[in-house]
């Protein structure tokens, strides 16, 4: 009984057989060559993934040839061949790797990044990934196109291949070089293990090792917070967000300086925490001061911290220049002159 070949190509919902050749025109080549030639059937569509890929890649690269002349290559020649054939300067793994790549077709674009990354310094850590997918090579891409840290492949697996991920990593992981607090060896055994049970943890704590390179005789009651301790003592005490990976790194940046007033008004004894940054002229302008549980200071307070800076030899302002311009451009009284 003749089968009359539809207008439409298979898919996977009315041809099972055909959801490895999930790309549709290679589903409707596919099918041609089944009915065109049955003894092609059973190699088509019951080999193994990595002949399956051998075979799209073929057909891909071969689509000006006919539908028989396809058919009596496939018939006659070894998957690996066919792959050799078909690849510009295949990579020696790259027909392994098929072994490891999901048991669907991709379009040559796939196979082509595939083939590079193996022939490139990523060849060890695709070849050992439990599945390659599409999400494996743009990871794997990405972190050699945007240059990022070395480091940040070893950790791959912790990464769950999310470039969100591998990009703060990365920034961290070279914050953590400069501030000579990266121990190289521990981070690889940590990316054996859970993302945020261990290396997170052994970041954060090595970034609690960090000071500021900085030192002002700051007069009383004013105390300058210069290392990790201190902020952790501090963020208890005002219960606020100090205590961060943010805050540690920016302590030791050298352009950040971080103090707390000691006194307090009646209704926070607690004094304040103000934070302040390096500007324009050598002054320190405050770009942050509040008391506990994170409420904002008054301008008196700023103005008493600036006072007393002063009276230690730091230039400073009570706000940073962008956040007294928003101030003055939204106080409509304060323009019309």
């Amino acid at each position: 009984m003749d089968f009359e070949l539809p207008d439409q190509p298979k898919t996977a919902d009315t041809a099972p057989s055909l959801a490895c050749y999930n790309i549709p025109s290679l589903a409707h080549r596919i099918v041609k060559l089944a009915q065109g030639h049955p003894l092609l059937a059973s190699r088509l569509l019951c080999c193994p993934p990595e002949a399956m890929h051998c075979y799209a890649i073929f057909l891909q690269c071969h689509d000006e040839h006919d539908d028989a002349v396809n058919a009596q290559i496939i018939y006659e020649t070894d998957p690996r061949t066919l792959l050799l054939g078909s690849i510009d300067a295949p990579a020696a793994e790259l027909f392994s790797a098929l072994k490891k790549c999901e048991p669907k077709a991709h379009t040559m674009a796939f196979y082509r990044t595939l083939n590079e990354l193996l022939k490139g310094e990523f060849s060890g850590d695709l070849t050992d990934c439990t599945v390659i997918n599409t999400n494996v090579l743009r990871f794997f891409n990405l972190v050699r196109r945007w240059h990022l840290d070395p480091l940040v492949v070893a950790a791959h697996r912790s990464l769950n291949y999310q470039m969100n991920r591998a990009t703060a990593f990365s920034d961290i992981i070279g914050i953590m070089r400069a501030l000579n607090v990266l121990n190289a060896d521990e981070i690889e055994r940590r990316t054996l293990h859970n993302w945020k049970k261990s290396l997170y943890c052994y970041i954060d704590r090595r970034l609690q090792r960090v000071a500021s390179p900085l030192a002002f005789n700051l007069v009383s009651p004013l105390i300058q917070v210069r290392d990790a301790k201190h902020l952790n003592r501090l963020a208890r005490k005002f219960e606020n967000c100090l205590n961060t990976m943010e805050h540690r790194v920016r302590l030791a940046s050298g352009n950040y300086l971080l103090v707390h007033l000691v006194e307090g008004l009646a209704e926070h004894p607690e004094g304040a925490v103000a934070v302040l940054e390096l500007g324009a002229g050598g002054i320190w302008y405050i770009s942050d001061a509040e008391h506990a549980r994170s409420v904002e200071c008054p301008p008196e307070v700023r103005n008493r911290i600036v006072e007393l800076l002063e009276q230690s030899g730091v230039k400073a302002a009570p706000r940073t220049y962008t956040k007294a311009m928003r101030f003055f451009a939204n106080a409509p009284d304060l323009m019309s002159w």
